[in-house]
């Protein structure tokens, strides 16, 4: 039987209501929420989502409130939001930047973006 994956994503948004959006590493040019796979060591998806975050972005992710949890696609998926604090810095192979719900709406997993943005009711 095969294992489901499990991924976590943190919407983060600044007090200019811009959210923070990560490239896909083999496509600049498609965005999505902050996030990734959740490891054998993490001890919860929490604890998953900071550790990402803090991996893709150099930030520290804080006050964590899960938003979705559920199936898609043929993943589980932990949706939170939070506060962050620090500074950007990061060494992987992708693009982070301040954007729009419409950068995550055109990225590769717009249809989930768009759920997670109607249910925080930013679209």
């Amino acid at each position: 039987m095969e294992k489901i994956r499990k991924n976590v994503q943190v919407f983060i948004e600044n007090d200019k209501h811009e959210i923070l959006c990560v490239s896909r590493k083999d496509n600049h040019t498609s965005f999505g929420l902050v996030g990734g796979g959740i490891e054998d060591y993490d001890e919860s998806p929490e604890a998953a989502a900071i550790r990402e975050a803090f991996e893709e972005t150099g930030y520290t992710v804080n006050n964590l409130k899960l938003i979705h949890e559920g199936m898609w696609r043929d993943g589980y998926q932990y949706t939170f939001t939070g506060d962050y604090e620090g500074e950007m810095n990061y060494d992987e192979p992708h693009v982070v930047k301040w954007g729009t719900a419409q950068d995550l709406i055109d990225g590769k997993f717009g249809e989930y973006n768009t759920m997670i943005l109607n249910k925080l009711g930013k679209i």
